[in-house]
C-alpha cells in the first residue's frame, strides 16, 4: 500500500489529505497532537517538521506502531513523535492533554464510533479541536454495501448524519464538514495508475496473484467512489463542554 499511495501512508490522500486537514483547522504551529490511526507515521512527521507540533500516534498494530518509531528516530524527530500501539475507544491518556484530535482516513476501520468520538473529546482541552478526514458509505442500502465494507475492512462504516450527531452528543460543536467524495474519485485513479506502473516491482516482490487481488479491490473501491456508493469527508469540530 505504502508503495502506491506515498511514503508513511496508508490512504490515497497521503501528503495532501494532511496539508488540507492543517489548513481546515488552521492548526497553529507548536500544537500538541493526537493522531488516532497513525499508521506508519506519514501525518504524524508531516506535522512535526512543517509545524512543530508535538504528536502522539497511536495505531492497533504493533508492527506499524514499531516502525514508526523507528522511522521517528531515522529523521531525527524522536523529540516531537512517539507512537503506540492501542485502542482508540479506550485512549492510554490523561483528560484533556490534547490539543487537536487528528485522524486520517483511518476510524472508518473504528467499529465503535461512539466511544471513539468520547475518548476523543474527553482526551481534548476545552476548547480544543478535532479534525479528521475519513471514508463515508453514502447508501447503506445498495446491494454492494457489505463488499464495500469488506474490500474496505471496515464492517461499519461512518456516513455523515452519524459522525455529525455523534459528536454534538459528545459535547463538540461541529465548525465545518467538507464532502472529498471527488478528490477521493481523482486520487484513486492515480492510485490504479501508479500500481499498473509498479506491477514488476509488486509482483517481484510478493507475486503476481497479489498484485492481482490489489487490482481487483482497488479498482472497485474506485467504482464505488464514482457510482456515489462511497464517499468522503473532512470534518473540524470544537470541544465546547465537559
Amino acid at each position: 500500500m505504502e508503495m502506491i499511495y506515498g511514503d508513511g501512508f496508508l490512504s490515497p490522500g497521503a501528503v495532501g489529505t494532511t496539508q488540507s486537514l492543517i489548513e481546515l483547522v488552521q492548526l497553529p504551529d507548536g500544537a500538541t497532537v493526537l493522531d488516532i490511526g497513525s499508521g506508519l507515521g506519514g501525518s504524524a512527521f508531516y506535522l512535526a517538521e512543517r509545524k512543530a507540533c508535538v504528536v502522539q500516534g497511536i495505531d492497533l498494530m504493533e508492527m506499524n506502531v514499531a516502525e514508526a518509531n523507528r522511522r521517528a528516530q531515522v529523521l531525527g524527530i524522536g523529540d516531537l513523535v512517539a507512537f503506540t500501539a492501542g485502542n482508540a475507544t479506550a485512549l492510554p491518556f490523561d483528560d484533556e492533554q490534547f490539543d487537536i484530535v487528528w485522524g486520517q482516513d483511518a476510524w472508518c476501520h473504528i467499529d465503535d464510533k461512539k466511544a471513539l468520538i468520547s475518548e476523543a473529546h474527553r482526551s481534548l482541552v476545552t476548547g480544543g479541536s478535532l479534525v479528521f478526514s475519513d471514508w463515508l458509505l453514502k447508501d447503506a442500502g445498495s446491494d454492494l454495501a457489505e463488499e464495500v465494507r469488506k474490500v474496505t475492512a471496515s464492517a461499519n462504516l461512518g456516513d455523515v448524519a452519524t459522525y455529525l450527531e455523534l459528536m454534538a452528543a459528545q459535547g463538540f460543536e461541529v465548525a465545518t464538514h467538507v464532502d472529498t467524495s471527488a478528490e477521493f474519485a481523482e486520487g484513486y485513479r492515480q492510485v490504479l495508475s501508479r500500481l499498473r506502473a509498479t506491477e514488476a516491482q509488486v509482483v517481484e516482490r510478493f507475486g503476481q496473484k497479489i498484485f492481482d487481488i490489489v487490482l481487483e479491490k482497488q479498482q472497485f473501491v474506485l467504482e464505488a467512489f464514482t457510482s456515489g456508493l462511497l464517499g468522503a469527508g473532512s470534518f473540524v469540530a470544537r470541544k465546547v463542554r465537559l
